[in-house]
């Protein structure tokens, strides 16, 4: 059954594949099968669909891609998150939440595991950076390999109309086709992040990675 607030594309979004350890024991599976998350899952943990909870599925897309090979399934868990900034500036908690929910990533909130292993506590953290347009890192804990993710939220276009619609919308000001427009309108921006690949592409730079 489709949810009125799952945008229309949500399906044409590229799915992400992980491995869960954690699960597969819990269950008794000693040979783990990849489960698959869409944008769909997010949009759900979140309640809505906007651009930064897309900005954050497009990252661990790029993050997963880069990091590991074709051949590997990318395992929920052991992927550490660093985050710029403080987790109350802006939209940096729900975009950690996002960023959390995907790979499995916790602060000190998290999992704390069994036996020291599939601990999901502080893999994910914040480093304090306020520059501006300061990176995402990510991290295998397996390798050691580190992949970092600049998002040029700036390159996303935005119609003229989005603000004022807005603004009567939040007013109770805006006629139902208002209403409508303001929709289509956001949900562009949406769109625009995720579904073209030469989009993501601009969107999310891949700087220099490593491995130790």
């Amino acid at each position: 059954m489709k949810t009125d607030w799952l945008p229309e594309f949500s399906e044409l979004v590229p799915k992400l594949r992980f491995i869960d350890p954690l699960g597969a024991f819990l269950t008794g599976n000693t040979d783990p099968q990849p489960v698959e998350y869409g944008f769909t899952d997010l949009v759900k943990l979140s309640g809505h669909s906007c651009p930064t909870i897309a900005s954050a599925y497009g990252m661990v897309l790029e993050a997963m891609t880069a990091l590991y090979t074709e051949s590997e399934t990318p395992v929920r868990g052991e992927i550490r998150v660093i985050c710029p900034g403080q987790p109350t500036i802006g939209a940096n908690g729900p975009l950690s939440q996002a960023i959390g929910f995907l790979t499995g990533a916790a602060t000190e909130n998290g999992f704390k595991g069994l036996a020291g292993k599939f601990k999901r506590q502080d893999l994910l953290e914040f480093n304090g950076d306020e520059t501006h347009k300061a990176p995402f890192s990510f991290i295998r804990q397996d390798t050691g390999k580190k992949i970092q993710i600049r998002f040029h939220h700036d390159k996303i276009p935005a119609s003229l109309q989005l603000g004022e619609l807005m603004q009567k919308c939040l007013s109770n000001n805006a006629s139902t086709l208002e209403v409508k427009e303001f929709g289509r309108l956001w949900q562009e921006r949406v769109r625009f992040i995720l579904v073209e690949d030469n989009n993501r592409k601009a969107l999310f730079e891949i700087l220099n990675g490593s491995s130790r």
